[in-house]
């Protein structure tokens, strides 16, 4: 698991540097592992790139029976992670 502040480091570091971002794009998994963070091998990653005229739109996973108010889906999204 990672927290959602690992994440964003992460996040930062592509953003700004534009070889970091290919690499990433081309191997998520190898990119994310060199930084501290394994992903299991049974997960898929795909990476997707919002721009001024698309956006991506993520339904979460969430185990379980869906949450039955608006406060447990934000309590759930709380705790659910990017990666793995």
């Amino acid at each position: 698991m990672v927290s959602e502040r690992k994440f964003n480091e992460i996040l930062l570091e592509i953003l700004n540097d534009r070889d970091l971002k290919v690499v990433f794009e081309g191997n998520p998994r190898g990119f994310l592992r060199q930084r501290g963070v394994t992903v299991p091998d049974e997960i898929e990653l795909r990476v997707h790139e919002d721009t001024a005229r698309l956006r991506h739109i993520v339904i979460p996973y969430l185990e379980g029976e869906p949450p039955a108010t608006v406060e447990e889906l934000e309590e759930r999204l709380s705790r659910s992670v990017s990666f793995g």
